[in-house]
């Protein structure tokens, strides 16, 4: 009689431990996919929202000027442009360039081509960049890097005369 009582007793703690660990096994499989979620979210977004670095040139002795089309498949609101991230100069010593700074290098923005004039850069549209140098602007090789707020990113490579 004792012996079916351990039995009965080691059946249910091994009933229990067994649901326990389903539990805890069942939230991370949980955790896991809202992570992969999360990252195919990013991957999505970032794959939508595609910028173009297509051309650069210096417009005076301390300020460039870059084009930039949308070649991604969403529109931007061109408010969030003063989000993207803009790393700049010659090869070498390239430095982060902040939006509407108030003092040089800064970097703004003006729609060049807003087709339907809705202040959106959709597909197709662009917007040119002009960056405000801090003294002159040194020839050679330099380097362009636009990062949008969703991790997209646009290199580009030119050269000024010196």
């Amino acid at each position: 009689m004792s012996g079916a009582i351990t039995e009965s007793i080691l059946t249910i703690a091994v009933i229990l431990a067994a649901a326990t660990t389903s539990v805890a096994m069942i939230q991370s499989i949980y955790n896991l996919d809202s992570t992969n979620l999360s990252l195919l979210d990013t991957a999505r977004e970032s794959a939508l929202t595609q910028f173009k670095i297509v051309f650069a040139s210096n417009s005076s002795s301390t300020s460039l000027k870059l084009w930039v089309k949308n070649v991604g498949l969403r529109e931007v609101d061109s408010a969030l442009l003063g989000r993207f991230a803009l790393f700049l100069g010659p090869r070498g010593n390239v430095t982060f360039v902040p939006f509407n700074a108030s003092q040089a290098p800064s970097w703004s923005y003006a729609l060049v081509n807003d087709l339907d004039s809705d202040s959106w850069v959709d597909p197709g549209e662009s917007f040119e960049i002009s960056v405000s140098w801090s003294g002159e602007l040194p020839g050679g090789d330099w380097y362009a890097r636009l990062t949008t707020p969703a991790g997209a990113v646009s290199e580009y490579t030119f050269s000024l005369g010196g």
